[in-house]
């Protein structure tokens, strides 16, 4: 039966790139006894999502075969994540058994758990200057800076 060790689930939270406004979680979980253990003869998937931030590559799909060990640690990342200071966002992970994604039944959820995290602040930089091409004359570039006249 699958288990979740108990504190096991962890997010790294990183800082906002001020390039793009956006950030990345990663981390990993233990558990033991996951669907899709090579010995097992089934497929299983770790699926990892997060409530915030606009999804960016939310959710993250780690597909088994996993080491057939007491304790399989699995790792995952998600990116580009919009910075915008939401509190209390939570990170997610489920273990699917051989249903999952491949046919349309309901996928089983063997095991999961959930951890509280919170987004960083925005850092976007503003746009300094605008280009747009014009639509009469697509050779015309017409510059915009909106902190000068």
């Amino acid at each position: 039966m699958c288990t979740i060790v108990p504190g096991s689930l962890t997010v790294r939270v990183s800082e906002c790139d001020p390039d793009t406004g956006l950030y990345s979680i990663s981390g990993e979980v233990d558990v033991i006894n996951p669907p899709g253990q090579m010995n097992s003869g089934t497929t299983g998937y770790a699926v990892f999502g997060t409530t915030c931030s606009g999804g960016g590559s939310s959710p993250e799909v780690v597909t088994g075969l996993f080491p057939d060990l007491p304790v399989v640690t699995v790792s995952y990342t998600i990116n580009n994540l919009i910075a915008n200071g939401v509190n209390g966002c939570i990170l997610s992970v489920e273990f699917y058994d051989n249903t999952f994604p491949t046919n349309n039944l309901d996928p089983v959820v063997v095991c999961s758990a959930e951890l509280e995290f919170n987004a960083p602040e925005p850092c976007f930089t503003e746009f300094l200057y605008y280009e747009f091409t014009n639509c009469c004359n697509p050779d015309e570039v017409i510059s915009f800076n909106p902190g000068q006249d």
